[in-house]
């Protein structure tokens, strides 16, 4: 290309005798830029992008009075894609496979992440999970409070402090939609957290509120299978505390979630009253090494207060072993006693135990 570039400009000089030597320079960088635009590279997204992922195979049985149940199944599929678009951009994407959900592989995150690194400040929009409540445990089985709590939407989530002090605050549209209102109210939350980190001691506690804990997974999806749309009396906020302590092998943590005030009694009830759902869970855990591989035993109790319409127990007492049976490879064994609530407060549902094994791989 270059040469036959170059012949055309020396034919070019020929028929113009007059052209200056500044012009011939300047004919030539223009003949460089073109070079160059033709033989640019195509960009090399294999160097940018990065995929992991976890496959994780669940067998269970349970039994409570009158319905015994077991299952094997392929319980889990996440992959987690980052493309790192340019030094101050990222874009997410994570796909789900969940067995009790309704798709066989969904896109449960997809956002833009927006780093400033100067100023330690990130901005991610997009579809994600709202930074409310840590859900932090070692089980099997998802925490209650994961299950009363998580909630997942569009929305901007800016985040601000370093590893010691850090802070985020959020805004999304949400679904719910008070009866006062023509349409749906603009949603909000923050979070603040603080680290501390002394020898082998690790203490990372956090403080969480969203405008309104409606929008969480059990809560939405009570409102539209029971009553057929998302409409309420009013908006109902949520706070939530975590800590989680680090100390040699281990851990231990704690975690609360709660409505600031109860639902109207037409929305969620509990008795006759309106409800003011709760949850906790409570764990501890110790990391040990057995003939060459590492384990981890943990103890959880874990409960919820009025959340009966939302078909969680009142109470469960967990243990779970899990063993590193080869790097990125674990066998986990959890044994769960749950408690329904009172048959005076309507509950049908008598105590289960349940066993479940589960053999996890990541990549």
């Amino acid at each position: 290309m270059h040469t036959r570039l170059s012949a055309i400009v020396c034919v070019t000089l020929l028929f113009v005798p007059c052209i200056s030597q500044a012009q011939v320079l300047a004919l030539h960088e223009r003949i460089s830029d073109l070079e160059k635009i033709l033989h640019k590279p195509n960009h090399n997204f294999s160097s940018n992008l990065k995929i992991n992922g976890t496959f994780e195979l669940e067998a269970f049985s349970q039994n409570k009075s009158g319905d015994n149940d077991s299952d094997a199944r392929l319980a889990t599929i996440k992959v987690n894609i980052e493309a790192q678009v340019n030094p101050w951009t990222q874009a997410h994407v994570f796909l789900l496979h969940d067995d009790g959900g309704e798709q066989d592989l969904m896109i449960d995150e997809g956002f833009i992440l927006f780093t400033f690194n100067e100023s330690n400040i990130q901005v991610m929009a997009g579809k994600q999970v709202i930074p409310f409540g840590s859900f932090e445990s070692h089980m099997i089985s998802d925490s209650l409070t994961l299950v009363m709590a998580e909630t997942k939407d569009s929305a901007v989530i800016s985040r601000f402090g370093n590893d010691e002090l850090h802070a985020s605050i959020y805004f999304f549209k949400g679904d719910v939609q008070p009866e006062s209102s023509s349409n749906n109210a603009n949603k909000m939350g923050a979070h603040i957290g603080y680290a501390i980190n002394t020898g082998d001691i690790h203490i990372d506690f956090g403080l969480a509120y969203i405008s309104d804990l409606s929008e969480s997974g059990a809560i939405l999806g009570y409102f539209e299978s029971e009553r057929g749309d998302a409409i309420i009396q009013h908006e109902v906020a949520g706070a939530a505390v975590n800590t989680l302590i680090t100390a040699g092998g281990w851990h231990a943590i704690f975690e609360y979630i709660s409505t600031t005030r109860p639902y109207d009694s037409k929305d969620l009830a509990f008795d006759v009253d309106g409800a003011q759902p709760s949850s906790f869970n409570a764990e501890l855990s110790h990391n040990f090494v057995l003939a060459g591989k590492e384990v981890n035993f943990a103890l959880a109790i874990q409960g919820t207060d009025q959340a009966l319409n939302l078909q969680l127990p009142k109470e469960r007492k967990m243990v779970s072993a899990s063993y590193a049976l080869q790097p990125h490879t674990s066998l986990a064994l959890e044994y769960m006693h749950a408690s329904s609530y009172h048959p005076k407060h309507g509950a049908s549902e008598a105590s289960s135990n349940v066993v479940s094994v589960q053999l996890a791989a990541q990549f």
